[in-house]
């Protein structure tokens, strides 16, 4: 069983640990986020109310839902600078030889835009390899098969008309 509070204390960590968020805000996104990720991977984990663990949580299971909040947080980032960008107006100041200059917001968003992007991209190809190496069929019905004796030479490369016949 995985525990909210470690992969929390992981991402924090991993993001290089921000002034202006915690790894309690990062557990309350996970806690809540639970039923996406079993949206995600076609899965039924349960997370334990009282101990805050995610019951058949396992190591690959884990890091698709850190990169989950990656891409969270990007996309909250991006949207706070979009917001600031309209409010900023000024990128330069120049007075008495001193210089003060703002950070351009429009390229912030383009940036966050973009790493996002990349950020969605690679969740969505951790889910497919996850979804292609863990589940496998389990029956396989009918023969599609036609063994080799059973078509006669004559009928191999001839052609079939609507009614059936050769």
């Amino acid at each position: 069983m995985a525990k909210i509070k470690d992969i929390a204390a992981q991402i924090y960590e991993d993001l290089g640990e921000p002034s202006d968020m915690s790894v309690a805000s990062i557990s309350f996104w996970l806690q809540t986020s639970v039923g996406e990720l079993n949206i995600k991977l076609n899965s039924d984990f349960v997370l334990n109310e009282d101990t805050l663990e995610i019951s058949g949580l396992g190591v690959e299971e884990a890091a698709i839902f850190k990169k989950m909040y990656d891409c969270y947080f990007y996309k909250k980032r991006m949207r706070e600078t979009i917001g600031a960008a309209g409010v900023d107006q000024v990128i330069e100041v120049q007075s008495d030889g001193a210089k003060v200059r703002k950070l351009d917001k429009n390229q912030l968003s383009k940036t966050y835009l973009s790493i996002h992007k990349d950020c969605q991209e690679e969740l969505d190809k951790m889910v497919k390899g996850y979804k292609r190496f863990v589940f496998s069929p389990t029956q396989t019905v009918g023969d599609d098969s036609i063994s080799e004796g059973t078509i006669s030479s004559e009928v191999k490369n001839t052609l079939v008309d609507s009614s059936g016949q050769p």
